[in-house]
């Protein structure tokens, strides 16, 4: 009994100081968990001698940042729910009748305080948000409204996916939203937190649905801002769906405004055309930048729907055409086809079957072709039929949906099968990168629209942004690797090696290695370990990824010329 009351006592204690913090530093907006090791180290790192009391061993907080010890996680987080459940119940006892104002007072402060503490430990305990909502609606002051804020976001710096946490900042922005004057800076402020969290944790649902939300609250200068704001972002992550949701709501807010005006206003009209006119502009540049990517796809469904509706369409339609007092001549139904007719007929084409997103890429041109035609009055529906060619979409829907691989077959008929290692690339060759890349490409049947692709970025590249897309390219390398996109990476290692002096990163090329051993394409194993010692650093790990994928096929004589190899680069076994 003494060693559980001793213990209950040294949890009290860890309660105390960890509320003694929150109060002393009510600016604290970011919460980790850390190793005691790592919080004795960082205890190390602070003066001794400048602070008024002793280094705590359990905690570290310095610069609005708060450390907790794992050590102590599970003690300190049931006193605090033993604490919290404590003053709520006699809280709830009084009824709402109490003795003296001093003891409201003091429960009330009794619950924000415990309450507090146990959702940094705990953040989708709902019983502890409520009990915050309901003394919040008891005060209805401005400044406990913006501590709930605070709180919110201090949570959500270690939780950014907790329900409970979004969904307690919009109850709160819903009760301020008709009591402060500076609305507008609270809204730019809660975009610029969701696109923070975003970065940090990808395809955060929950984040960008709250910021989805907040747009029904933006005048229409916000949304344009946010609009424009957003691009830039969304045009580095686009296999974020939930971004282009985001743009989605927004272009939403947009036309829902122009269309409830029943006055016509031709400048905010033009506006308005121009504005869905680049972005369906700018969805393009995206498709044909990043091939396969099925939420710009979905997207450009989206934006072509509402510009046929609304932009294209005969003035006696159900749409807002007739509020739009732009010559629009140049842009009727059957321009924007001819346009999307383009599209199909450039994404459409498989140049052979070692990238599989160019097959991703023609599936959903193709889906989105389809899919246009039933969107169209009969009229246009049947120009659009007369302008494709049904038997080369069949073959080419009939091409990718073969559940034998005839696509591969098809595409890689005319390169001889490699029947050794000795046929395939050596490993470190006299030509360039991109000589290489390009024979490579030819000798699968005719140069690719990918490697045209490559030719006309070089060209059309100023000086002045050349720093930034290799440093997006970098970016992409990257995340190609992490996402299982093998021949992706390759296409990104190969361009920057060719491009720039890039020195290949050793632990995601052993990971490109082994994905490719995984799939059985050895030309592209040995391409990366060339790439690898020709411009970066090969490791032992490296060269055992090698070693060990050739003895799982058997072939023992290769497995051995790689050891060999790695003996005589000085690298030991």
């Amino acid at each position: 009994m003494a060693d559980i009351a001793h213990a209950e006592g040294e949890s009290f204690g860890l309660l105390q100081e960890l509320e003694h913090i929150l109060e002393s530093d009510p600016l604290i907006d970011e919460i980790g968990f850390i190793h005691p090791t790592q919080l004795a180290a960082l205890n190390g790192e602070v003066d001794v001698d400048s602070l008024s009391e002793p280094v705590s061993l359990n905690f570290f907080s310095k610069d609005h940042k708060l450390g907790i010890s794992t050590q102590i996680l599970f003690p300190l987080y049931e006193q605090a729910k033993k604490a919290f459940f404590d003053v709520v119940t006699r809280y709830k006892i009084q009824g709402g009748i109490f003795d003296s104002p001093n003891t409201r007072d003091e429960l009330e402060v009794g619950v924000m305080k415990h309450s507090k503490a146990l959702l940094l430990l705990s953040a989708d305990l709902g019983t502890a948000w409520n009990s915050r909502r309901a003394i919040a609606l008891e005060k209805d002051a401005l400044s406990t409204y913006m501590d709930e804020l605070r709180l919110s976001e201090l949570i959500l710096s270690y939780s950014a996916k907790s329900d409970q946490a979004w969904s307690h900042r919009r109850w709160v922005i819903k009760r301020i939203a008709g009591k402060v004057p500076n609305l507008q800076e609270i809204l730019r402020k809660e975009s610029e937190l969701v696109e923070k969290i975003a970065e940090r944790s990808k395809m955060n649902y929950r984040a960008w649905n709250h910021r989805c939300w907040l747009v029904s609250y933006m005048t229409a200068g916000e949304v344009l801002y946010e609009l424009k704001k957003s691009k830039a972002w969304a045009g580095l992550h686009v296999a974020d769906s939930s971004c282009f949701h985001y743009r989605r709501r927004l272009m939403m807010r947009i036309l829902e405004a122009f269309c409830s005006r029943n006055a016509s206003a031709s400048n905010k009209s033009n506006e308005i055309y121009e504005t869905w006119k680049e972005e369906l502009a700018w969805n393009e540049i995206l498709i044909k930048r990043y091939i396969g990517r099925e939420a710009l796809w979905l997207y450009r469904r989206f934006l072509s729907l509402h510009w046929l509706r609304h932009f294209t369409m005969e003035p006696d339609s159900v749409s807002c055409k007739s509020k739009h007092t732009a010559n629009t001549s140049d842009d009727g139904p059957s321009i924007f086809l001819d346009n999307e007719l383009h599209l199909f007929s450039s994404c459409s084409t498989i140049p052979d079957n070692d990238f599989d997103d160019f097959q991703a890429q023609a599936m959903h041109s193709a889906t989105y072709i389809l899919w246009l035609a039933k969107q169209l009055p009969r009229p246009q529906a049947i120009e659009l039929r007369e302008k494709l060619n049904i038997g080369d979409m069949k073959a080419l829907l009939t091409q990718l949906s073969s559940p034998d691989g005839s696509s591969s077959r098809l595409s890689s008929s005319s390169s001889p099968p490699v029947s050794s290692t000795s046929s395939i690339l050596p490993f470190i060759s006299q030509s360039s990168p991109v000589a290489i890349s390009e024979q490579f490409m030819i000798s699968h049947g005719r140069r690719t629209k990918l490697f045209h692709l490559l030719q006309w970025r070089q060209l059309h590249s100023g000086p002045s942004t050349s720093d930034f897309k290799d440093t997006h390219q970098i970016k992409l390398l990257n995340r190609s690797c992490k996402a299982r996109k093998y021949s992706e990476y390759l296409y990104f290692l190969e361009r920057l090696v060719s491009k720039l002096n890039y020195k290949p990163e050793v632990v995601l090329c052993t990971k490109l290695i082994k994905g490719f051993f995984g799939l059985g394409k050895l030309e592209k194993t040995l391409r990366v370990m060339e790439i690898l010692e020709k411009y970066g650093e090969p490791d032992v790990f490296s060269y055992n990824a090698v070693i060990s994928g050739f003895c799982k096929l058997n072939q023992v004589e290769s497995a051995n010329r790689v050891l060999e190899r790695m003996t005589n680069c000085g690298v030991r076994p």
